[in-house]
Formats: structure tokens, sequence, C-alpha cells
């Protein structure tokens, strides 16, 4: 949704400019998780065709690291919520052992 909100934004400003403007954007998850997606005016393909392709490069060069960062702590929040389930589990089954001992 995100980026169709973008895309309609850049299409906005570069209709209400008669291409008078270069627009460009660009929307790349940060968890790693989807690709780099971008949209470019009419005005930008036409006299820079070749610049969608080197930006899109520098940004996914860029940001590439950052998102396998975000992913590795992503992970590691899951795992430890996953141990947090596990102990709070166990701690249900001990007081319900421990309750059915007092029966």
């Amino acid at each position: 949704r995100a980026m169709s909100d973008q895309l309609r934004k850049g299409d906005a400003l570069a209709a209400a400019e008669n291409d008078e403007i270069w627009v460009m954007t660009f929307a790349i998850p940060k968890t790693g998780a989807g690709e780099l997606r971008q949209w470019c005016s009419p005005a930008v393909l036409a006299d820079a065709p070749a610049m969608p392709e080197q930006v899109r490069k520098m940004i996914f060069d860029h940001l590439n690291p950052h998102r396998a960062q975000a992913v590795m702590e992503r992970t590691r929040r899951e795992e430890e919520w996953q141990d947090k389930l596990l102990n709070m589990r166990a701690e249900v089954k001990a007081s319900e052992s421990r309750a059915a001992a007092l029966i």
C-alpha cells in the first residue's frame, strides 16, 4: 500500500508540473523481504534513460547491508520471544503441577 501511495504522489507531482520536473520514487522493504521498487516520471526516462537503473543500483548497494542487519535483529527478537514463551509455558506447567500436588 505504501508503495502505491508513493507512486500516486510521484505521478501527481509530475502531472501537475506538465513533466517540467524530474520525479523518482524508490521503496525497499527494510526487513529484507521484498524488492526495491521504483517509479520515474516520463521526463526522467526521456532526458536520462540510464539514470533510474544507476540510482537503483546505488540505493540497493548502500541499503542492502542495513537490510541484512534488520533481518538479523528481527530474528534475534523472535528468538527472544520464543524463549520467553517457552519459559512462561514451563512456569504454568510447574504451577499446575504444584496445584495438583496440593489436591
